[in-house]
């Protein structure tokens, strides 16, 4: 019985620790993320700063990356790791729930692990909200990088339903 009533205890600590089923972690408001008036084609080459659509209504625009050094705290550790600031908005006519977005980042090919280190404001996609149609969500991600500059590919993914994934950012970290 002690062993059941300490997996309690731990779970309910990772949640709180993680903020799970919280709204989205938001670390500068969302007009900080310039956004063009229309998205950029879908073929087109991808840059920061630059609304990409994802379909159904949905764009993003991911920034430039930020390099850090991640805390102790972080998960994965890592000696360095690379963060975007990400917005999605939803000019669709249905809700958008934000934790079914997938965001994956690759280098040379290889994917890389995404870094959770909240202390820095990098939370990834967290809560269970709805995104309305007309509104818009912010939310940091980071991932794990060599220590020296690197090319970094991210893409993201709005329905893991949908097998299309969506450049949304394509430059050295």
């Amino acid at each position: 019985m002690k062993t059941v009533g300490l997996a309690a205890i731990v779970c309910a600590l990772l949640v709180w620790l993680t903020g799970c089923g919280s709204d989205p972690a938001y670390s500068e408001p969302v007009d900080t993320l310039a956004t063009s008036a229309t998205p950029a084609p879908a073929g087109s080459p991808s840059r920061s700063g630059e609304r990409r659509p994802l379909g159904n209504g949905l764009s993003i625009t991911v920034s430039a990356p930020k390099s850090f050094v991640p805390t102790a705290s972080a998960s994965p550790k890592s000696t360095r790791a690379v963060g975007f600031d990400v917005l999605v908005e939803n000019s669709g006519t249905t809700a958008f729930r934000p934790s079914q977005l997938l965001i994956a980042a690759t280098s040379d090919g290889v994917a890389m692990r995404q870094v959770v280190d909240a202390t820095q404001g990098y939370t990834g996609v967290v809560g269970d909200s709805e995104v309305d149609p007309g509104g818009k969500v912010r939310f940091s991600v980071a991932f794990a990088v060599r220590p020296e500059p690197t090319p970094v590919q991210v893409s993201a993914q709005p329905d893991p339903a949908t097998p299309a994934m969506v450049m949304v950012f394509d430059g050295v970290a």
